[in-house]
């Protein structure tokens, strides 16, 4: 379905809503244009925070606590 045939479509079904649920579908639409807005630039602005040697310190902590998971089942 293109741009247009669901903009048309959306216009269509408006019409049918009552004035709450007009209102609740724009809240909808002002909620989902919000995370569009704010989604991967919150988190790029943290991108070269960390030294890359601190980055592989961490990596290597994770790689060997992975291999001692099994070591640690509890006893019955």
């Amino acid at each position: 379905m293109q741009t247009q045939e669901i903009s048309k479509n959306i216009e269509q079904s408006l019409g049918q809503l009552n004035p709450y649920q007009q209102m609740k579908l724009l809240e909808f639409i002002e909620l989902m244009t919000s995370y569009r807005k704010k989604g991967k630039g919150d988190l790029l602005k943290f991108a070269g925070a960390i030294e890359q040697s601190e980055l592989q310190l961490m990596k290597d902590a994770i790689a060997e606590g992975c291999e001692k998971i099994d070591t640690l089942k509890t006893k019955n």
